[in-house]
C-alpha cells in the first residue's frame, strides 16, 4: 500500500488531487493561488482540507483561503 508523502511543504492540494474522491476529470483539478479553478472543486476541497488540517497538527499547507 503506497504511503502519503508527509513532508511538511506537502500540499493538500496534490493529495486531494491524487486521492481524487469525487473521481473529478482533469479541467475541474487544475489549481489556482488559493485552491482550485472550479469553484464547485474548491468548495469540495474545503471540506477536505478542514480535515487534513485535524489530521496534520502544525501544517500551514496552503495560503490562507
Amino acid at each position: 500500500m503506497p504511503t502519503e508523502n508527509r513532508s511538511s511543504n506537502t500540499d493538500p492540494r496534490d493529495v486531494f488531487i491524487r486521492l481524487n474522491p469525487l473521481g473529478l476529470g482533469e479541467a475541474e483539478l487544475r489549481k489556482d493561488s488559493a485552491g482550485f479553478e472550479d469553484q464547485r472543486t474548491h468548495s469540495d476541497y474545503l471540506l477536505f482540507l478542514a480535515g487534513y488540517r485535524e489530521t496534520h497538527p502544525g501544517r500551514s499547507p496552503t495560503p490562507s483561503l
